[in-house]
């Protein structure tokens, strides 16, 4: 990247240098040069974040530094770095706009300034990547720790070198600033620490998980596809795309959606108000305000007669008419018919459903029918989730196909269904996983966001499973050791031998009202870049 700086060719932070210049966040000195190895001031760094932060919200009010008076450089600077809680002043009422900035004093003001959560185990985290984490001062310990894991952290010439107390350079500035900036390809990724845990880099403002090889991203607006090395199989042309499945995903040019292969190239042209992927060789699809499902030539094999479809699960589909649910075969049959007010997919040749009562003040109840819309097992239960690992979760228990009752769930608090042979529990607010004797084998010590939509502990796949420990995720084994550790923002299970993971998003929490104006608290997740892990266990 062409740069006016005369000083900085070759320097391992040129590209974040010239990238910063060209966003006129960095400037250099009248002789032309920008000095990437000199040193830089606590006042240098306000002018910077506030340059490199502008939009960010000022958070209290201005005070009046005794060494930084309306006539100094830097005291607009300086004022709005304090009113946004980027810097604080010294107890003698001084800022010190002329003393330099430690690395460790940097990373401080970006983490703490940027909002960005630390790990639950901190000291442990820096340990795994610095062979100098002992020198990090005790109040820096989880601010550099929440840098670490939003990847702020640049090391040069050695990633496990962090000299906390080191004077920083201005190119090193650059680099971090490029960093929490989510400047692509400008840092090297070898001096990024944590970066060495990704199999595709964070970069993406949007992604989903992978399937059949590929995961769909967005970038600047527009979906594409890449492999599991990170390169674009399919370029980013679409307004929005779905997985692929069974060789081909739903994707959406202006208001419509079709349905495009591995190359890219629309193998069923886009008609669709909305469709959603192939499974069983048919794909719910939309025109208007009605659902059917398609064959792979695009003809509907059904009549677009349902308010709601979903996808084939087990060789059926659960399809909605009015307010009632109902299921078709893989032939577009409707072989049981519509009349379930609740009513989930077919999972393991069973679906649990919401029985109506069949005499007047019975008590309507889940069971479980078969594929003829036949109740194999009676509906007795006032909760239940579909089978999973031969086992379903009624609630106080679990009950085999048969409909025996195999143990109580009673001791705990709440209990999810099986996977891989274990199950997420919760006992005394916090979440562990049992095994399908109710034993609990992973201890509780797993908890979320509070009011947050995703679980605390999530099913296990592919070996691993994505746990919380508050703001931050990770993943463990069946053993319960973390594999990766827990200091993503957020992520997603392990599909096709990935998982997506976030950092630098947030959990925010608001405040809205239901139809009853009565308040509603959500904690909802926004913002960071998406990158990818690789499961270590395939």
């Amino acid at each position: 990247m062409a740069s006016s700086f005369s000083d900085i060719e070759k320097h391992w932070a040129q590209a974040c240098i010239s990238q910063l210049q060209t966003l006129k966040i960095a400037g250099g000195y009248p002789d032309g040069s920008f000095r990437p190895d000199a040193t830089i001031t606590r006042a240098e760094f306000a002018v910077l974040m506030c340059k490199a932060f502008p939009n960010i919200e000022k958070k209290r009010n201005a005070i009046t530094f005794k060494d930084v008076p309306a006539t100094h450089w830097a005291y607009e600077a300086v004022k709005t770095a304090y009113e946004k809680e980027f810097f604080t002043g010294y107890p003698d009422g001084t800022f010190q706009p002329t003393r330099k900035l430690q690395r460790v004093q940097a990373l401080v003001i970006l983490a703490n300034g940027l909002k960005y959560t630390a790990p639950a185990n901190s000291s442990e985290i820096l340990k795994r990547y610095y062979e100098d984490a002992m020198q990090i001062p005790n109040y820096a310990i989880n601010a550099v720790a929440a840098a670490t894991a939003g990847l702020l952290v640049v090391n040069y010439p050695n990633i496990k070198q962090l000299k906390p107390n080191q004077d920083a350079t201005r190119g090193e500035v650059a680099a971090m600033l490029s960093q929490a900036l989510h400047l692509s390809n400008t840092v090297p990724k070898q001096y990024v620490a944590g970066s060495e845990l990704f199999a595709i880099q964070p970069q993406f403002y949007w992604a989903a998980s992978f399937s059949e090889g590929l995961a769909m991203v967005t970038v600047n607006t527009k979906s594409g596809f890449i492999d599991k090395t990170g390169n674009f199989i399919i370029q980013p042309k679409f307004d929005h795309a779905g997985s692929f499945s069974e060789g081909l995903a739903p994707a959406k040019l202006g208001e419509k959606w079709g349905y495009i292969d591995r190359a890219g190239n629309f193998i069923i042209q886009p008609p669709f108000t909305s469709a959603s992927s192939f499974a069983d060789g048919l794909a719910p699809a939309k025109i208007g305000e009605k659902w059917g499902y398609i064959n792979k030539t695009g003809d509907f094999v059904t009549p677009q007669q349902f308010d709601a479809a979903e996808a084939f699960s087990d060789g059926m589909a659960r399809v909605k008419i009015g307010e009632k649910y109902g299921y078709i075969n893989t032939t577009g049959t409707l072989v049981i018919p519509p009349k379930f007010s609740l009513a989930y997919s077919f999972s393991e040749g069973l679906a649990a459903v919401y029985a109506p009562p069949e005499r007047e003040g019975a008590l309507s109840q889940w069971g479980y029918i078969d594929k003829t819309g036949n109740f194999v097992i009676e509906p007795l239960y006032s909760f239940a989730y579909p089978f999973s690992d031969g086992l379903a979760n009624i609630g106080t228990g679990y009950i085999d196909k048969t409909g025996n009752f195999v143990f109580s769930s009673q001791q705990l608090e709440d209990s999810r269904s099986f996977s891989e042979g274990l199950a997420a529990a919760r006992v005394g607010g916090k979440w562990g996983y049992i095994d399908k004797t109710g034993k609990l084998v992973i201890q509780p010590q797993f908890y979320g966001p509070k009011n947050a939509i995703e679980a605390e502990a999530a099913p296990f796949s592919e070996g691993l499973a994505l746990v919380r420990i508050g703001n931050k995720a990770g993943f463990i084994d069946k053993t319960g050791k973390f594999v990766f550790p827990a200091q993503f923002d957020n992520a997603y299970s392990f599909s096709d031998g990935m998982a997506l993971v976030n950092v630098g998003g947030k959990w925010e929490t608001t405040v809205g009202y239901d139809s009853s104006a009565n308040p509603v608290v959500e904690t909802n997740f926004r913002g960071g870049i998406w990158g990818y892990l690789r499961n270590p266990l395939k």
